[in-house]
């Protein structure tokens, strides 16, 4: 079984732990009952570090994804996220993903339990499209979700003076792939509330996470499973 690089910290919070696809993630902290009503009605934290966040770039990256994916990229706008698949040579979905879109490159978050597949499956296609990297950033970069009414007042006090709320199904942060410092906030999630998908690298999540909570408990919310 897999950790998150949160695992410990939901152990601290008394969150009672179940196996989901490989990893041991927080099923509730007190009930999911209550955690349903904190995200619906103020805010919650969740932990999204067991998905997968593959980078991919090159010169040829965009006819890559165009090519494998449904995603309407041609009219997709830096900044943006795009809601797809992943197909198979027949069509089939191979897994539903999230396509973030930078000047230079795509991440690409995909499923838990369909992460491995996901990267042998772009792996060996990209040989076809020279010059494409294939990358998996799942252990550098760590992934939150802060969800609910209430979301925006919590950025705004993890962010301080410079948050600016996002539309939907955009993104803003600095992205430096080749080092451990690359910092997105999506307005991305997928509770059917207001909210945000926040990418910290690695060794920041623990801090961030404390940072984060306080700020949904002081909006009335709380750790979700």
């Amino acid at each position: 079984m897999q950790k998150t690089a949160l695992y410990d910290k939901h152990v601290e919070l008394g969150a009672t732990i179940t196996e989901f696809n490989g990893w041991l993630m927080p099923l509730f902290y007190t009930s999911i009952t209550e955690e349903h009503h904190a995200t619906r009605r103020a805010v919650g934290l969740f932990d999204l570090c067991h998905m997968g966040r593959i980078l991919v770039r090159g010169t040829k990256a965009f006819e890559f994804l165009n090519w494998l994916t449904p995603a309407r990229l041609r009219e997709a706008r830096v900044g943006q996220v795009l809601y797809s698949f992943l197909l198979t040579d027949k069509g089939t979905p191979l897994d539903d993903i999230t396509i973030y879109v930078g000047s230079d490159w795509f991440l690409l978050v995909v499923n838990a339990g369909n992460c491995a597949r996901a990267l042998e499956w772009l792996a060996s296609h990209a040989q076809e499209y020279e010059g494409v990297e294939v990358r998996d950033l799942s252990e550098q970069i760590g992934m939150m979700a802060v969800q609910g009414p209430r979301s925006d007042a919590v950025l705004q006090a993890f962010c301080g003076e410079k948050w600016e709320p996002l539309r939907y199904y955009t993104f803003s942060g600095e992205t430096h792939w080749d080092s451990a410092g690359s910092t997105l906030i999506s307005a991305t999630g997928y509770t059917g509330e207001w909210g945000y998908e926040l990418f910290l690298p690695a060794h920041e999540l623990v801090a961030a996470w404390d940072k984060v909570l306080a700020a949904v408990r002081e909006q009335g919310g709380q750790p979700a499973g």
